[in-house]
């Protein structure tokens, strides 16, 4: 599981940074160690436990998902802010958008993979 969501959270990243040119991680608009390092280890540190504690019940996944969805923001806010992430065309609002639609996906996702 540690692999599979570093290897989605590194490829969604890439494509919005390389093809979209949104943001990009890091000092500089090139992909380095650290920051791959950096992915490696951060995403699965969040997704792990998201997938762990999920409601089965989805009347106690709605606040579930809303607390993943604001903390989430939040945490990308706290990257922004110490210069870890660098947004070049992409606002802190569409960040939350897109956790509001992709947590849902996720659940959908680990339920298929896990039956």
């Amino acid at each position: 599981m540690w692999l599979i969501i570093s290897y989605v959270e590194i490829v969604v990243d890439l494509y919005f940074d390389k093809v979209f040119h949104l943001y990009y991680f890091g000092e500089s608009n090139v992909l380095s160690g650290a920051v791959l390092t950096m992915k490696l280890v951060t995403a699965p540190l969040f997704g792990i436990p998201y997938l762990n504690f999920m409601p089965e019940k989805f009347s106690r996944f709605i606040p579930y998902w809303l607390f993943w969805a604001l903390f989430s923001t939040f945490f990308e806010w706290t990257t922004v802010h110490f210069g870890y992430l660098n947004y070049t065309g992409w606002p802190i609002w569409l960040s939350f958008l897109f956790y509001v639609l992709v947590i849902p996906i996720v659940r959908w996702f680990y339920y298929y993979i896990r039956h």
